[in-house]
């Protein structure tokens, strides 16, 4: 499995708390299965914003460990739709996940429209986003995320919201778009020891309820075309 989403690192957002919780949760990530795992840190404005060097800084104490693990890993951020990320745009410092994709959270205030215009405006940079846990939003339905999809947005969906971890209502939602093919990517989004990595769980219950070829699809061959950017 590849795990595209997830605050693994520590010391630079509501993540992990500190370097033997962030190398616990790496092995959790490595045990499960997970073969490529990108660290997507948040940048939000007046919540988080680490610069991107702590980032990375943090990014290179952590590396050799993973590698010790057999994990490939990258380093991207869950970027807020707000003025940092206009700021990271205009000045070409986004650093996206694999080639051309950004990871984008919207706020939950945003209507149906907002988010459209949102992604179009991040295309116009030469970006194809990547919407951040749909579920959670409450403009989200099936006919915005087709709206979406049909101008070139891709559609993350989080690992425990599959599970049930995050309520009845989003499970019955999360497994909707699964089932009609609107969900491209499941990930962990996973912070920390209250919120680990459970994509093992995941990815058999997808197994069992909606068949290998749409398990592989979600947590393996559409992550791996984002990274390496097709």
């Amino acid at each position: 499995m590849i795990d595209i989403h997830c605050h693994l690192l520590p010391y630079v957002d509501d993540g992990a708390n500190d370097l033997e919780e962030a190398k616990h949760l790496l092995s959790t990530e490595a045990e499960q299965g997970v073969s490529v795992l990108c660290f997507t840190p948040h940048l939000r404005a007046g919540m988080f914003e680490t610069p991107d060097e702590k980032i990375r800084h943090q990014f290179e104490r952590l590396e050799p460990f993973a590698k010790s693990l057999g994990l490939d890993v990258r380093l991207s951020r869950e970027y807020h739709f707000d003025e940092l990320l206009w700021e990271k745009l205009e000045s070409g410092t986004v650093i996206p996940l694999g080639g051309g994709f950004i990871l984008t959270e919207f706020s939950s205030q945003f209507g149906a429209e907002q988010m459209l215009s949102a992604a179009k405006r991040i295309r116009e940079y030469g970006f194809t986003p990547l919407v951040a846990h749909i579920e959670r939003y409450p403009a989200a339905d099936a006919d915005l995320i087709r709206a979406l999809r049909s101008e070139g947005t891709l559609i993350q969906v989080n690992a425990d919201s599959v599970l049930g971890y995050e309520g009845r209502y989003i499970k019955k939602f999360v497994w909707e778009l699964l089932y009609a093919g609107l969900a491209d990517v499941v990930a962990s989004d996973a912070h920390g020891a209250d919120r680990p990595p459970r994509l093992q769980e995941c990815m058999a219950l997808i197994k069992k309820k909606a068949g290998e070829e749409q398990a592989e699809r979600v947590l393996l061959r559409n992550p791996k075309k984002i990274i390496l950017g097709e």
